[in-house]
C-alpha cells in the first residue's frame, strides 16, 4: 500500500510540474509581483525541509543578509524549495548544505552549495534540460523537471542561474536576480 501511495504522490507531483512547467513556457513575463523579504523566504524553505535534513545529519550554513525583493512570492518559494531540496536529497549523510544570500551592486545573489560527487562535463551541460537525470540521481527520486522549472522562474524574473561542480563545492547553483531598485527589477 505505501508504494501505491507514493507513486500516486510522483505522479501528481510529476503532473504539477509538467503543468506548471508548460504555462511558464508560453509565458514571457512574471505576473503578481511583490515587495517581500527574501532572505525571510529562504529562511522559511531551509525550515520546512528540516526534517529531512535532520535525518541526514546534515551540517546546513545559513548565510543571508537581509534582502527585498521585488518577485513573485510563489514561483520564487517553488524554486527555493527546489533546490533545497535537491541540496538534501542529493547530499551524503553527514554531509553539509550552505546556503548565502547577498547584494552586490545592483545584482542579488543566492548562492546554494552541497556536498556531493563531482558531476560530468555532460551532466553540467545538460542538468536543466527537461527529463534529464544525471548518472548519480537514479539512487534518488525525482523526475527531471525540477531545475528546467528553477531555470524557467529565474529567466522569467530577469535573472540567470550557473552551475559548477567541482571537488572543493560539490555543486554549486549561483542564482543571480535583478535587485528591486535596478532596472529589471521595477515593479511594473
Amino acid at each position: 500500500a505505501d508504494i501505491i501511495i507514493n507513486e500516486a504522490e510522483r505522479l501528481s507531483k510529476m503532473s504539477s510540474n509538467i503543468l506548471l512547467l508548460s504555462k511558464l513556457e508560453n509565458q514571457q513575463i512574471i505576473t503578481d509581483r511583490t515587495f517581500y523579504s527574501l532572505d525571510e523566504q529562504l529562511r522559511g524553505c531551509i525550515l520546512l525541509l528540516q526534517k529531512q535534513w535532520e535525518e541526514k545529519k546534515l551540517t546546513l550554513t545559513v548565510d543571508l543578509e537581509k534582502t527585498e525583493y521585488c518577485g513573485n512570492l510563489e514561483l520564487m518559494s517553488h524554486a527555493w524549495r527546489n533546490l533545497l531540496e535537491n541540496a538534501v536529497k542529493f547530499s551524503p549523510e553527514g554531509g553539509s548544505i550552505s546556503v548565502k544570500c547577498y547584494r552586490k551592486e545592483d545584482t542579488i545573489h543566492v548562492i546554494i552549495e552541497n556536498d556531493c560527487q563531482v558531476l560530468s562535463q555532460d551532466t553540467l551541460n545538460r542538468i536543466f534540460d527537461k527529463f534529464y537525470q544525471g548518472d548519480t540521481s537514479h539512487a534518488a527520486k525525482g523526475n527531471g523537471l525540477g531545475l528546467p522549472l528553477v531555470k524557467r522562474i529565474i529567466q522569467l524574473c530577469g535573472g540567470y542561474i550557473t552551475v559548477i561542480s567541482d571537488s572543493k563545492h560539490g555543486i554549486s547553483f549561483d542564482i543571480e536576480l535583478p535587485c528591486a531598485d535596478s532596472e529589471n527589477g521595477d515593479k511594473k
